[in-house]
């Protein structure tokens, strides 16, 4: 409620009006959502070589702003006859890297890698690479809260072979679009993220050898022609350890990673990555081939193969399974992986244009996340002095007859502006707090009404002071006199072609009102039926009527009766339209001491318990003898079937259907309480089940009077 104005000086003034809160901006929305999803964000750690992403696939999206990322990546790798036949090949590797999302579509990132790799069957023996640095660019766009996409660009930068420093035309390039789908951030959030990338490789990396393998060539003593020579090119140890390529590449990769919330602070986030390498030759290298003197296309003894002919065997395609685990200190994160070579790593594979792709890589890391904007821990301020007690005056209103509650009340405080509350489904009424010993006074009353609302109830109360029994906290208990609430209704009946009956008898029997105890229903007065009769216009009306469910009983004569239910509600008019048929020339139904008999049988569908629409006729007729004769308390409607098929079945279908015959006469207004259907199957066959048409008979609904008024058993004649 607003705030009250002044009051007199016994009553306190009400609750003061709370300050509207601003409906956030778009921007301030997103501020706010990316503010409280920074931890989920720091979950964001360095791919192997520096950008944030799996182990060897990156995401199109970063940590939070401000954020910095530092990882190291060691790998190993120990396989004997990978290269050569009987020589164990032995490899470690490691790289230091560093990102940092500087803005909010924006990540920089740089490595620094060092390997050493030895064969130890033929020289150089051990194969070292210092300083191999990449440093590039990540920009990255949320299209939806789920889905984002993203491009990266990046300088590879090769140590020199034999001296310090680098070579400006082995600098290599790669450019390449992510996308990545968190599916956290659906509706319904699951813990997965999905990775996409595609990536091309400018590779100059064989400028680093081009002087090294010319030297070779010049020093051999009896070259061949350039075309077939090979014995100068650099090993595939060599091509191994110091990773050198003589053509681009497209590299294409997709992952999974499922961010599983273990226990608070603990995170496990299972990886799986998959990647292949399509070389492209933009450099135009030649291989030169020397196959063996049958003519095999396969190279000779000690020759290296050559890309066109090995084809995509020889394409370096991998599977990565892993698990980067979050010990529950904020920013750490270790991580663990294997990979299998499928493609590009058997000693058959190996070409003279790419670097051997190992048989399988173990990867282990560490990566640590700062965020240097992180939100400073709130000062505590000292806790404000607490407001001087007040007690608060609530109120029930209650029926003052029968002293139930009175939903809907108006409730207002005398002296205080502005302050109708409106009581709840209990009658009550949270109301306003007001200092110890205030004298309030309250008015109730009722709204919706003509003339405007007047005083049901006027009570007061004294607010205790504090320390004595419920006090400060004051409960007045308001009894209203409610005024009488009543319903009218206006029907017509009808015959065919909308002809209006006159005359017709129209029963209206009022709701029973349930009693609280026995002895109340007992003593009190059934309720009695209200008996009218239509005019000329075949209308029908009846006032001051109390609220609840009517039955409502139209007979007219030549028509067959008609029941329905009416709802009469307070302060309205029901209109209910009823058409009656009229009552055939020749009656199909004929009612007897102990039955009513079917003069002709009710259909059903083959084998089913939907009854035939030719036979509503004779069910409207069985209605209208139930309606005019209300001695009738209770009929068993039995269900039976001829001796074709199971009789479990035959038991289940008349019993189908005999409840199929109960609901239909329900439907049209017949006491539940006065039906019951039961099925008997083939065990009471009227005539044997010989033939076809035997058995058409022994197929049959029945109706049996089993209970009868007492004053009227036996007394109603055959009809």
């Amino acid at each position: 409620p607003a705030a009250p104005a002044p009051a007199p000086a016994t009553v306190a003034p009400a609750v003061p009006a709370a300050t509207p809160t601003p409906t956030p901006s778009p921007a301030s929305s997103a501020a706010a959502s990316a503010g409280g999803d920074r931890a989920r964000l720091l979950r964001a750690h360095p791919s192997q070589y520096g950008p944030t992403g799996g182990v060897r696939l990156v995401d199109a999206a970063s940590g939070p702003v401000g954020s910095f990322r530092v990882g190291l990546m060691s790998d190993l790798f120990i396989w004997k006859g990978f290269i050569d036949e009987g020589a164990r090949l032995r490899h470690f590797g490691g790289v230091l890297s560093l990102s940092w999302t500087a803005y909010d579509h924006l990540e920089v990132f740089g490595s620094l890698r060092a390997a050493s790799s030895s064969d130890g069957k033929a020289p150089p023996y051990v194969l070292q690479t210092l300083g191999d640095a990449r440093v590039g660019l990540k920009t990255f766009f949320a299209l939806t809260p789920w889905l984002a996409l993203g491009g990266d660009g990046a300088l590879w930068v090769k140590s020199a072979v034999g001296r310090l420093g680098a070579k400006a035309k082995a600098v290599s390039f790669a450019v390449r679009v992510d996308g990545t789908a968190d599916l956290r951030g659906l509706p319904s959030p699951l813990p997965l993220l999905v990775r996409l990338n595609a990536r091309y490789v400018f590779d100059n990396s064989h400028e680093l050898t081009r002087g090294i393998e010319a030297r070779r060539y010049q020093s051999l003593a009896m070259p061949r022609p350039a075309s077939v020579e090979t014995r100068q090119l650099l090993t595939d140890f060599e091509r191994f350890g110091l990773d050198i390529n003589r053509t681009d590449r497209v590299d294409l990769g997709l992952g999974l990673e499922a961010p599983l919330h273990v226990v608070a602070g603990f995170y496990l986030h299972p990886l799986l990555e998959w990647t292949w390498a399509v070389p492209v030759n933009r450099q135009g290298y030649r291989c030169p081939f020397v196959p063996q003197a049958s003519g095999s296309s396969s190279p000779a003894p000690g020759e290296q193969g050559c890309l066109s002919r090995r084809g995509p065997r020889a394409f370096p395609m991998s599977v990565l399974a892993g698990v980067r685990v979050f010990p529950g200190v904020r920013g750490l994160a270790l991580t663990v992986a294997g990979e299998i070579g499928l493609t590009g790593s058997r000693h058959a594979d190996l070409v003279q244009e790419l670097a051997p792709n190992p048989p399988y890589m173990i990867y282990g890391g560490l990566s640590y996340a700062y965020d240097a904007r992180a939100p400073a821990p709130p000062v505590a301020s000292p806790p404000a002095p607490p407001p001087p007690r007040r007690g608060r005056v609530d109120v029930d209103v209650v029926d003052a007859t029968s002293g139930e509650p009175v939903p809907g009340a108006v409730v207002a405080f005398e002296g205080v502006e502005r302050n109708a509350l409106v009581a709840d489904e209990h009658g009550h009424v949270r109301g306003y707090p007001f200092p110890p010993g205030t004298h309030v006074s309250i008015e109730v009353s009722l709204p919706g009404r003509e003339p405007p609302p007047a005083a049901l109830s006027r009570c007061a109360g004294v607010v205790p002071p504090p320390g004595t029994l419920g006090g400060p906290d004051l409960t007045v208990r308001c009894a209203v006199q409610m005024p009488q609430r009543t319903g009218a209704v206006r029907g017509r009946v009808l015959g065919a072609d909308d002809r209006p009956i006159a005359g017709a008898r129209v029963t209206l029997t009022p709701p029973v009102t349930k009693a609280p105890t026995a002895a109340a229903a007992a003593a009190a007065p059934s309720p009695e039926p209200v008996s009218l009769v239509t005019d000329a216009a075949g209308e029908f009306s009846a006032d001051a009527l109390a609220p609840g469910p009517y039955t409502l009983v139209v007979e007219a004569d030549g028509f067959l009766a008609q029941t329905t239910s009416v709802d009469v509600t307070e302060r309205a008019l029901a209109r209910p339209v009823l058409h009656l048929a009229p009552r055939p020339k020749h009656a199909l139904v004929r009612l007897e001491a102990h039955r009513i008999v079917l003069r002709r049988q009710v259909h059903f569908a083959t084998g089913k318990a939907t009854i035939d629409a030719s036979s509503q006729p004779i069910l409207a007729e069985v209605v209208d003898v139930l309606l005019r004769h209300p001695e009738i308390l209770r009929v068993e409607i039995q269900g039976h079937t001829d001796s074709k098929g199971s009789r479990t079945a035959n038991l289940r279908l008349s019993e189908s259907r005999a409840e199929a015959v109960r609901s239909f006469l329900v439907s049209a207004g017949i006491d539940p309480s006065r039906l019951v259907a039961k099925g008997y199957g083939p065990d009471r066959p009227l005539v044997p089940n010989l033939t076809p048409a035997m058995r058409a008979r022994n197929r049959r609904v029945q109706l049996v009077i089993v209970e009868r008024a007492p004053a009227d058993a036996g007394a109603v004649p055959d009809q």
